[in-house]
């Protein structure tokens, strides 16, 4: 099938699912386990609840669709507090793995068709989103075990390799290879600008003299 453009439009994905409640269940307590501090009761957590609302969301995926739209309408509303009040934009379309660490949250944005791998990590202020033109395919992937730094960007028909280390504040908009780390460039220490000569002492004389 061809696009306006005379190219191959993208195929839309399936929607993810989970089968059962007690699979639901056993991601739940993988969920909860990679977010367990001694600092913090886990499931106040906004990572782990971030993740159990997703999962709530997937497992509706898979229902039939009277008690869907019901149970959507129940679900929309921690949704939305998360969304607003933590800063954690997670949509039951996306491919998320198993084990998923959202170490910190705010300005977090995962977009609704983006895959992500088993065991990841992510941290406050990532976009994993499009670049350019909206599209089905015009989505991230990252594999396994992908670790992604503060307020870095992932964006476009982009595939991050596993076990890929992405700095703080990085872009990444072409293909990493499995195992590479991805870092920003170094800052530039730059020269002030010239100050303006000071009319201060001009004006204490001109009084002084007067």
């Amino acid at each position: 099938m061809k696009d306006t453009t005379g190219h191959d439009a993208p195929v839309a994905r399936a929607l993810p699912t989970i089968d059962t409640f007690g699979e639901l269940w056993g991601l739940l307590k993988e969920d909860y386990a990679i977010h367990s501090t001694t600092r913090e009761i886990t499931v106040l957590t906004p990572g782990f609840l971030a993740l159990a609302v997703y999962r709530c969301g997937v497992w509706l995926n898979g229902r039939p669709r009277l008690p869907r739209a019901i149970l959507r309408r129940v679900l929309a509303i921690p949704a939305y507090f998360i969304r607003n009040c933590f800063g954690i934009s997670l949509y039951s379309s996306a491919t998320i793995g198993r084990r998923l660490k959202i170490a910190n949250h705010s300005a977090i944005i995962i977009h609704s068709r983006a895959r992500i791998g088993d065991d990841c990590i992510i941290r406050q202020g990532v976009t994993i989103g499009f670049a350019g033109q909206r599209g089905l395919g015009n989505v991230p992937t990252l594999g396994n075990r992908v670790e992604v730094g503060a307020g870095a960007i992932i964006a476009g028909t982009v595939s991050i390799g596993d076990d890929v280390k992405i700095a703080s504040n990085a872009v990444v908009m072409m293909n990493v290879p499995a195992g590479s780390v991805v870092a920003m460039p170094p800052p530039r220490i730059m020269a002030p600008p010239p100050r303006a000569a000071s009319t201060e002492p001009a004006t204490a004389a001109r009084a002084g003299n007067a």
